[in-house]
C-alpha cells in the first residue's frame, strides 16, 4: 500500500462542504497481500519505520495498517481488501475511491468530510458507526448492516446510489440528506437546488425500501416502507406546485406553475396516508389499530343518544352493526331522515376501517 502520489480533491460543490480542496496521498491496496505483523514491524505514515525494510513495510495489508493507526487523513483510499475486521477508527477528508472490501465489519468508526467513489461493499458490517458531511457517488452497498449507526449531514447521488439486500434506518439515513446551498455556482439557484434535492430523497427512499424488503427487522422494515410513502408523496404535491428550469443565459431556477387539481389530489392523498400510518403504526401494530375502531363505535353510540334521543342499547346497537357494516341494512330500515345518513357515515368508516385493517393482519401473517 504505497502512497503513489500527491493529488488534489476537485472542488465538486454537490459533494463536498469544504472551503478548500484536500491533497490526497493515494493508498493503494491489495487483498492478495497478507503479511504477518512481526515480518514488517510497524509504521506511522507512508514513509516507514528506521531498521523495517522499506518495500515489506509497504506491502502490509489494510486491517494490519489500520490496526497500528487511528485512522486515515486526506488519503485516497484504492483496491481490493477482504475478510478485515476493525474498530475504533477515524477516516477525516478521504476519498474511497474505486475501493472494494467484501466480508469485513467496522465497528466504532468515523467517517468525516469522506467520498464514497465507485466505492463497493459486500457483505460488510458497520456498528456504532457515523458519517458526517460524507458524500455517496457510484456507492454500491450488497448484503449491508448498518447497526445503531448515525448519519449527519450527508449527501447522496440518487441515480448512482445501489443498496441491495442491505439492512438500514431509512428514516436515520434519509434525515440526514443536505444539499449544499453554500457553495452554489452561479449557474445554480437555491430554490432549484433544494427542489431537486426532494426529489434525490424520494428516489433514495424507494431504494433503500427495496433494500430492508430483505431484512428479518419488522422496525426496519415498517420504517423504510413509512419514509417512502411519506417522501414520495411530498416530492409530488411539491412538483405539482413548482417546476424547473434553465432562464437564456443558462441559469437554473424554481418558477411556480401550479397544476391546482393535482395538487389538491396529491395533498389529499399525503393527508390520508399519514391519518392511516397514524391508526396502524404503518402496519406494525394490529393491536393499534382496533382503537380507531372503538372510538368510531363509542362515538357514534354518544351521536345516537343525546341527538336522536335512542336509548343506550339500541345506540350502541346502531353503532356496533352500522359501523362495521353487518347490519347496516337492518339500522337503514329503522332509520329516517338524518339518523340515516349518519349510519351511512359510520358505515363509510367502518369500511375504511377495514381496508387498513385486513392489509396489517395479512401483511403480519405472510411476512
Amino acid at each position: 500500500m504505497t502512497p503513489l502520489s500527491k493529488t488534489s480533491w476537485g472542488n465538486f460543490w454537490e459533494a463536498c462542504f469544504l472551503k478548500t480542496s484536500p491533497t490526497f496521498t493515494d493508498w493503494q491496496i491489495d487483498k492478495s497481500i497478507k503479511i504477518a505483523d512481526t515480518a514488517v514491524g510497524s509504521r506511522a505514515d507512508a514513509g516507514g519505520t528506521p531498521g523495517v525494510d522499506k518495500g515489506l513495510s509497504d506491502l502490509k495489508d489494510f486491517e494490519s495498517e489500520l490496526k497500528e493507526n487511528t485512522g486515515k487523513r486526506a488519503h485516497r483510499i484504492l483496491g481490493e481488501a477482504s475478510t478485515v475486521n476493525l474498530k475504533d477508527l477515524k477516516f477525516v477528508e478521504c476519498e474511497f475511491n474505486h475501493f472494494c472490501i467484501e466480508k469485513g465489519s467496522f465497528s466504532r468508526t468515523s467517517f468525516e468530510n469522506c467520498r464514497f467513489v465507485s466505492a463497493t461493499f459486500r457483505d460488510v458490517k458497520f456498528s456504532d458507526c457515523q458519517f458526517e458531511k460524507c458524500h455517496f457517488l457510484h456507492a454500491r452497498f450488497y448484503g449491508c448492516k448498518f447497526i445503531r449507526c448515525k448519519f449527519v449531514k450527508n449527501s447522496a447521488s440518487a441515480e448512482h446510489l445501489i443498496f441491495e439486500k442491505t439492512s438500514i434506518s431509512s428514516k436515520a439515513f434519509l434525515e440526514a440528506l443536505v444539499t449544499n446551498v453554500e457553495s452554489l455556482p452561479d449557474t445554480f439557484t437555491k430554490d432549484h437546488q433544494e427542489h431537486r434535492h426532494l426529489k434525490d430523497v424520494a428516489q433514495i427512499a424507494r431504494l433503500l425500501r427495496a433494500s430492508n424488503d430483505y431484512d428479518s427487522d419488522i422496525d426496519l422494515f415498517y420504517d423504510s416502507h413509512r419514509e417512502f410513502h411519506l417522501r414520495n408523496l411530498r416530492w409530488r404535491v411539491v412538483d405539482s406546485w413548482y417546476q424547473t428550469k434553465k432562464d437564456p443565459t443558462g441559469k437554473r431556477l424554481r418558477y411556480r406553475d401550479v397544476k391546482f387539481w393535482v395538487y389538491l389530489q396529491n395533498s389529499a392523498d399525503l393527508r390520508i396516508v399519514q391519518a392511516s400510518g397514524l391508526m396502524t403504526d404503518w402496519g406494525r401494530s394490529p393491536s393499534r389499530s382496533l382503537l380507531p375502531l372503538v372510538l368510531a363505535v363509542v362515538g357514534f353510540a354518544l351521536l345516537y343518544n343525546r341527538c336522536f334521543d335512542l336509548p343506550w342499547d339500541k345506540s350502541l346497537e346502531f353503532a356496533t352493526t352500522g359501523t362495521l357494516v353487518f347490519g347496516y341494512s337492518v339500522c337503514v330500515d329503522n332509520a329516517t331522515g338524518a339518523l340515516r345518513v349518519v349510519v351511512a357515515v359510520s358505515a363509510a368508516i367502518g369500511l375504511f376501517w377495514y381496508s387498513l385493517v385486513l392489509p396489517v393482519f395479512i401483511s403480519r401473517v405472510i411476512r
